[in-house]
């Protein structure tokens, strides 16, 4: 089987064994080492890490690797350009076309190569002290890690990724004391391993039992079992027990406080609710895993998709009849359109550009000058926004132009060519009706599976692409929907008996949010489509095919109609800001005047707070103090639950978010004690909370009456305000289209909404998604958008 490496990847090890003395085979070895990261991420700062962690190794006395592996290491580090052999600006131009190298950012790869992110890890803290203790770990777990592999130990995949988790954990300055009490220089695994074991108590890291459960296994050593003797079974004539003194280096653990066997086998009404509620959400977690099986072991492997290119684009003369020359540019369609068979089979074919595509209307336009697919592509199923509201929404467009690789163009050129022979319009692409078509492409796959042992179907033919596109840096399902199209309408609820219809309903669910220009889209496919290319070149497909969208494809959108223009977001924030000063200017001068600065400062934080968490559109949105963890930012958002909290989510507040709520707290509570005597619906409205916890937005009218702030108060608030006429829920698009379109995982992102994929929707020890990591994307994303949009802290009453 073909090496599954990437065609950036191969590039690059093409260019290194023109410019050093390491063969490809060899860096091959070394990627296959480290779980092989695609595009290389952060390869530099890997290399730079191993020059100090190698030396470490050999001083590991029990250190048993295999040292053709050592050496191999050793001389890769020393002749790869990284940052510890290498300029900066050397590395720049070596690196030109293989950017992912100089990312220090390895969040994107935290679950698929544990492993190599965490040998590309560095301590925050500056101190030498710090980075020669993490050294001296990663030199171990190294160690560990060879050795797992020379030894065939079979280590779950959660153990390795709970270990580099705690590895990585560990550099974060909260635990820079337990970092400190680590070794400085290296010692045997074991005694290593025993010290871990020491200071086990004192490091609370959740993941840190993974890492010491790596070293057990990798080592062949079985986690001991405490045994505790009860004093009515000591024995006669042992009344004194001898005991050693322990080392000053390695303290002896503390015993655990047991019972008797009574005791032990005691478990109270909340221990025991508690278990089952942990045991309910690992079963759920396992069940949305298990939904997406039949997809993901239903796929085509690389071998069998290289062995049907090799029979579509190949020059083979095994058949040369006029029905297998139309079978293969039917497959070839079905490949690179993503369509079914019955919608490959309705394509037509032309020589002009058409004027329209409809839903249910596919067009292979064939011109001397372009040739390109013209797909519809219609986006969710949603009422339009009203016409005198167009100007503030992204222009959207129904359609998708996908344009022909060299490859394709030559395989289709003599099918095409004899239906266009004589004739001038549009033509059915393909003479055989879908029950004749579908007999033979059933007949030709099955010739490959008896010759080549293929397990390709119609099915996952037509689902290969969308798959590729979607696993693609910062793609997902709902944007190969889109690029591909749909020629289709969709399915009622009723009608639907898919096994991945849970997951289709969450795509169109998302397909809502989702908006994407054309050409964005259009380089997606190109890439999805020159990785099918490259598996059947064993190269990077030429690059004398360039395709330039068009200024219209560059400046219009699919999918939902409803994503607010940037510069609208910016004026609506710019005008509330300054209603916000001219008010309070209003209020200084005339006190009366008070229930309408309250209304301006109610909407401007809780538009701000609604962008910050991507709330949905409820009745209450605001966000009591109750919910919200001061120390750490992360709030609970129950927008679409009831008192379970069963659907409930984590969100992460910018720290100016954080303060906007302690401005509106302190403004409600001094708002509370000058209208209470004149508002008695005020405290009716406040019932039973307490005002100032942030618990309800409260709006008044300029009457003095209260009432609960609805989604209804705040949309007209906004267009008297600034005369924009927005949705409920306006950020919810706004925010998922600009994070995906800036490069934001598409996990962290679907954890800010409310959408995340089995294992990350319970935030529970069983979870795959880690909060930190949320946290640090979400401050290198989110923080970007709302300060370039102009989202600052405002202060309402309480000002000196």
């Amino acid at each position: 089987m073909r090496p599954q490496f990437s065609p950036t990847t191969r590039s690059f090890i093409r260019r290194l064994e023109r410019t050093t003395s390491i063969s490809a085979k060899e860096f091959q070895i070394f990627l296959w080492l480290f779980q092989n990261p695609d595009l290389l991420h952060g390869l530099v700062y890997v290399l730079a890490n191993l020059s100090s962690i190698l030396p470490l190794t050999v001083k590991i006395p029990d250190g048993q690797f295999s040292q053709p592996v050592l050496k191999l290491l050793k001389r890769i580090v020393e002749e790869a350009p990284n940052l510890s052999n290498t300029s900066k600006q050397k590395l720049d131009t070596y690196y030109t076309n293989f950017p992912r190298a100089l990312d220090s950012n390895l969040e994107g790869i935290y679950e698929k190569c544990p492993v190599y992110s965490a040998l590309g890890h560095k301590p925050k803290d500056p101190t030498p002290n710090s980075h020669s203790r993490y050294r001296v770990l990663l030199a171990q777990f190294l160690t560990c890690h060879l050795q797992r592999d020379r030894r065939h130990h079979r280590i779950g995949e959660s153990t390795i990724e709970g270990a580099c988790r705690a590895i990585r954990e560990l550099s974060e300055l909260q635990y820079l004391d337990s970092l400190l009490q680590l070794p400085a220089e290296p010692i045997p695994t074991k005694e290593y391993l025993h010290f871990l074991e020491g200071l086990s108590p004192d490091i609370k890291i959740p993941s840190f039992p993974k890492l010491l459960q790596f070293f057990r296994v990798s080592l062949e050593i079985k986690k001991p079992r405490e045994r505790h003797l009860p004093k009515d079974d000591i024995p006669e004539g042992e009344d004194e027990i001898e005991t050693t003194e322990p080392t000053e280096e390695f303290p002896p653990r503390a015993p655990s406080a047991r019972g008797n066997k009574r005791r032990k086998n005691r478990i109270n009404r909340f221990e025991l609710e508690k278990s089952r509620q942990r045991a309910k959400g690992k079963r759920n977690a396992i069940i949305r895993r298990n939904a997406r099986l039949p997809i993901d072991l239903n796929e085509i492997s690389q071998n069998d998709l290289y062995v049907l290119l090799d029979s579509l684009l190949g020059k083979s003369e095994d058949s040369r009849s006029p029905t297998d020359t139309e079978i293969k540019a039917l497959l070839l369609a079905i490949l690179l359109t993503g369509n079914t068979l019955q919608e490959t089979t309705n394509f037509i074919i032309t020589r002009t550009r058409p004027l329209h595509v409809g839903r249910g209307q596919a067009f292979l336009c064939w011109d001397e000058e372009e040739k390109y697919w013209y797909l519809p592509s219609p986006g969710p199923t949603i009422m339009p926004p009203a016409v005198e509201t167009l100007h503030q929404y992204c222009r959207t467009i129904k359609w998708i132009r996908l344009p022909l690789t060299l490859h394709t163009s030559e395989t289709l050129s003599p099918y095409v060519e004899e239906r266009l022979s004589g004739q001038d319009g549009p033509q059915q692409m393909f003479t055989l009706s879908p029950s004749q078509a579908k007999a033979a492409c059933q007949q030709f796959l099955g010739t490959l599976k008896k010759t080549h042992d293929t397990e390709i179907t119609l099915t996952n033919l037509s689902r290969y692409l969308a798959f590729q596109i979607e696993r693609l840096p910062s793609s997902d399902r709902a944007q190969a929907q889109l690029a591909l199209g749909e020629m289709t309408a969709p399915k009622a609820p009723e009608q639907d008996s898919s096994d991945d219809s849970e997951h289709e309903e969450r795509t169109d669910i998302v397909l809502h949010y989702s908006s994407f220009t054309v050409a964005s889209l259009q380089a997606k496919y190109l890439d999805a489509v020159r990785q099918i290319e490259a598996i059947w070149l064993s190269c990077d497909p030429p690059t004398n095919f360039k395709f330039h969208p068009t200024q219209e494809e560059q400046s219009t959108y699919l999918g939902t109609p409803f994503r607010l223009r940037r510069e609208v977001v910016r004026d609506i924030i710019g005008k509330l800001k300054n209603r916000i000063e001219d008010d309070y200017q209003a209020y200084l001068e005339d006190p009366t005047t008070l229930p309408q600065f309250h209304r301006t400062f109610l909407t401007y934080s809780s538009s701000m707070i609604n962008m910050a968490v991507a709330m949905r559109a409820v009745k209450d949105c605001a966000l009591p103090w109750q919910r919200i963890n001061a120390a750490t930012s992360f709030a609970v958002i129950c927008d679409k639950d009831g008192g379970s909290y069963s659907t409930s989510r984590r969100a992460w507040l910018p720290p100016f978010v954080m303060k906007q709520i302690q401005f509106l707290v302190e403004h409600v509570r001094l708002l509370y004690n000058e209208l209470v005597p004149k508002s008695p619906t005020l405290i009716k409205a406040f019932g039973r909370h307490l005002p100032g916890d942030s618990t309800r937005h409260i709006t008044l009218a300029d009457n003095l009456n209260a009432h609960l702030l609805a989604p209804k108060d705040l949309r007209n608030e906004i267009f008297q305000i600034t005369g924009y006429q927005v949705r409920g829920n306006w950020p919810r698009p706004y925010l998922r289209s600009n994070l995906l379109e800036a490069g934001c995982p598409v996990e962290s992102v679907d954890a800010l909404l409310g959408h995340a994929e089995a294992g990350q929707a319970p935030w529970s020890k069983s979870s795959a998604f880690n909060p930190s990591d949320y946290q640090r994307t979400m401050e290198d994303f989110l923080i970007t958008l709302m300060t370039e949009d102009g989202w600052t802290s405002v202060r309402g009453l309480g000002r000196d």
